[in-house]
């Protein structure tokens, strides 16, 4: 998807152009129309002569003449009739080569290579559908992936162009089947974390601008992972989410989206709900999740996981309508599993706590935690899984201090709670 918002990111700075002009011509000759009436307003004002007296100014308004009124207003509407008229030709004639190749060209830029079977549309309402669409990354030497989609229609917010963000009304993706080819990850350094790195250089790919969508809708995806551990499906059959914005779009999906489908032929869920203005509640079901797949999706710590699955079964509730209200309800259980040390670790006293504290750990393992907040109340629990693994880790990270450090983190817990109940 993300690939198909950069190449309609680009035919925004291609295509759009025409339509810009247009609306900076209709501008122009709203200013003109607008500054006339002023001007013979104020010309019709009696006043004492500017020339004499205590009110005389040293720089007298101009009243601009009839004549050049009406020179202005042929000038700006004939300038508009042109545009519309070139636009006309264009959206009639010219259509499909011209977004043919503004899509090609954008396309390179962002390192991909398309192809597609039709595509049709209007410049002046920027609804378009393209049909058949063939999608592959450039190869890098790195992951590569290729996408074909039978139908992708957006509908662009043509008076939000000129803004900061690029909005699209509605972008809806039907029948995309994605093909993921990962490389062998690198080895697993827990200290890189921790590391500090120079900035990410510059690219020379385009499709950056911020983005936004008003309605995002997908259905029927079927996703093929290949990666060296072996290949995994993942199949989308439903995907919706209302104000996708580009910088936040990791957060929205996750807890402001609704999903379902399944991986391996096992069901997965994402539900959300809005339950007031500032409110809402968001739920993951995950079940049977290979944790090698996890280890190649999210990283870090569960790099060390060589086998087993992973439960993710999430309920998180936020209300800011009447002031802060949280009730979170977090669990993960891992089944089966077994971990190690990758080969190429680095020696991380942190890493190898973790796996010495796992390998002796109870299986399958409950790693579970709530919290509530609101203005009359704080609580929380943990399971024993949880206390466990906290304590492991505290040891590891200060190991002459830990038990004092605890001990300080309950009292401060205690008194926090005794804070908020406190009438």
């Amino acid at each position: 998807m993300e690939g198909i918002i950069l190449l309609f990111g680009g035919l925004l700075g291609g295509a759009f152009l025409l339509a810009g002009a247009i609306a900076a011509a209709g501008a122009g000759l709203v200013l003109d129309i607008v500054s006339s009436v002023i001007s013979l307003l104020l010309s019709q004002r009696r006043s004492p002569d500017p020339t004499s007296g205590p009110t005389a100014s040293a720089f007298p308004f101009p009243s601009p003449t009839r004549k050049q009124i009406r020179t202005a207003g042929i000038v700006s509407g004939g300038l508009l009739i042109a545009i519309l008229l070139i636009g006309s030709i264009v959206q009639l004639f010219f259509f499909k080569p011209a977004a043919s190749a503004l899509l090609h060209r954008h396309a390179r830029n962002a390192g991909l290579e398309l192809n597609f079977a039709d595509i049709s549309g209007n410049l002046f309402t920027g609804a378009f559908l393209i049909e058949k669409l063939e999608l592959q990354s450039m190869p890098t030497g790195g992951n590569s992936w290729s996408a074909h989609v039978d139908s992708a229609s957006v509908n662009i917010a043509m008076l939000r162009l000129l803004g900061k963000r690029a909005w699209l009304d509605s972008l809806i993706i039907d029948n995309a089947t994605v093909e993921v080819e990962t490389a062998a990850p690198p080895p697993f350094d827990p200290g890189a974390a921790i590391k500090t790195s120079p900035p990410p250089t510059s690219t020379s790919h385009r499709g950056k601008r911020r983005f936004g969508i008003s309605e995002t809708r997908l259905t029927n995806l079927q996703l093929s992972w290949k990666r060296p551990a072996g290949k995994q499906d993942l199949t989308v059959e439903r995907f919706a989410c209302e104000n996708l914005m580009s910088e936040f779009a990791l957060l929205q999906i996750f807890f402001r989206s609704h999903a379902h489908g399944s991986l391996n032929d096992t069901p997965w869920k994402i539900e959300t709900r809005k339950t007031g203005e500032l409110a809402r509640s968001t739920k993951w079901t995950f079940e049977n999740l290979p944790l090698d797949l996890t280890a190649d999706m999210v990283g870090g710590p569960f790099r060390i996981f060589t086998k087993g699955t992973l439960d993710v079964l999430v309920s998180d509730d936020w209300s800011l309508d009447d002031g802060p209200d949280i009730d979170l309800d977090w669990r993960f259980v891992f089944h089966d599993f077994d971990v190690d040390l990758p080969g190429g670790t680095t020696d991380s006293p942190l890493a190898g706590a973790l796996v010495r504290h796992l390998k002796q750990a109870d299986n399958p393992l409950d790693i579970h935690f709530t919290l509530t907040w609101n203005e009359n109340d704080l609580r929380g629990s943990s399971s024993t899984g949880t206390r466990k693994l906290s304590r492991a880790l505290l040891q590891a990270l200060l190991p002459d201090t830990a038990g004092e450090v605890t001990e300080k983190a309950k009292q401060a817990w205690r008194k926090l709670r005794d804070w908020t109940r406190d009438p």
